[in-house]
């Protein structure tokens, strides 16, 4: 009688474990000063929402401020979030704090054009902490430095749940419902209505130290832009986007991983070289990379792939999802000076 309670006790653990990390819980990562407090509202209007903000602020939530930085102990956050009836989790936080605790599917993250972002932040500061500063002295300190990559620093982007973008909300949010099956709808907080400095006043001197400054983020935010853009397109047709990341090695093996957005199929490729099919093979091989992710099923996505007899270095490649044709980038090895 106590072994079959036992078993029940652990079947059950098991089961509410796959559902949390599979279907429920989703993780919200808030950069400062790219939406995230409309889409937090947005959340905040259907679903039960817990906070870190940090341990001072008023919005952290109390199971985060007494488990996390009273007692120091995520693992007993952890159970307390997944026996609560939150949904979401978001705040002020890098990506990796709380990558453990969530499928991969369910992370989502805003970007914003990176000097906007700088700007915006630098007005906020003024306005609401009482910053005497000018722009330069701002930009100047770390917070101004590529924050948003060093925020979603710990897992490629591509392999998120949803990366939208600041300046296409409406769309980001519109995609966001269908992937979670969701009705937020767009609300608008935390505008600030009296800026002191706009984008208009920046010098091209000033544009330019900017632009060499925030390199990384300026790069972070033109593949999550152009990732928006081709996901729309692939979606507006009915079919299901594809997470995936390729790297071709010096060694011309090509290695990474691939999983639907919602399905558990595994991903079939069609590898094409000079426009014709080369190779035919699917991520279903276990991925060992990132380690505090949790991955659709159970990290068999990946794929590895020798090339070295198939190709040259002039030669062109291109990686195809055989059902939905989306082309997947492929990164390449540096070539010697």
């Amino acid at each position: 009688m106590i072994k079959n309670i036992l078993l029940k006790v652990v079947n059950k653990k098991r089961l509410i474990e796959k559902d949390v990390l599979t279907f429920e819980k989703k993780l919200f990562v808030h950069i400062p000063k790219t939406a995230g407090t409309s889409f937090r509202k947005a959340l905040e209007g259907s679903s039960e929402v817990c906070r870190d903000y940090g341990k001072q602020a008023q919005e952290t939530s109390a199971l985060i401020r007494e488990a996390v930085y009273q007692e120091g102990d995520h693992f007993k956050a952890y159970e307390d979030f997944v026996a609560s009836t939150n949904e979401w989790l978001c705040g002020h936080f890098p990506l990796n704090k709380y990558l453990n605790w969530f499928s991969a599917r369910n992370v989502v993250v805003f970007l914003r054009d990176p000097i906007e972002q700088v700007l915006s932040h630098y007005n906020h500061f003024v306005r609401y902490n009482d910053f005497q500063g000018d722009f330069t002295a701002f930009y100047k300190k770390p917070l101004a430095r590529n924050l948003q990559s060093k925020h979603t620093s710990g897992l490629p982007i591509a392999l998120l749940g949803m990366v939208g973008i600041t300046e296409q909300y409406s769309d980001s949010l519109d995609m966001i419902n269908t992937q979670f099956e969701a009705d937020y709808v767009v609300r608008k907080s935390n505008v600030n209505d009296a800026k002191v400095l706009t984008d208009s006043s920046l010098s091209m001197e000033v544009r330019s130290q900017l632009a060499q400054q925030l390199e990384q983020d300026i790069k972070l935010y033109k593949q999550a832009y152009d990732m928006l853009t081709y996901r729309k397109e692939i979606e507006s047709t009915g079919e299901e986007w594809c997470h995936a990341v390729a790297h071709l090695n010096p060694n011309f093996v090509l290695a990474g991983c691939a999983f639907f957005s919602k399905s558990n199929e595994s991903v079939k490729f069609d590898l094409l070289k000079n426009g014709k099919v080369i190779k035919r093979f699917a991520a279903k091989g276990f991925y060992g990379q990132h380690p505090r992710a949790n991955f659709p099923r159970n990290r068999y996505i990946g794929f590895r792939v020798s090339l070295a007899e198939s190709i040259k270095v002039e030669d062109t490649l291109e990686l195809v999802v055989r059902s939905t044709k989306q082309s997947i980038p492929i990164g390449l090895p540096l070539k010697s000076a």
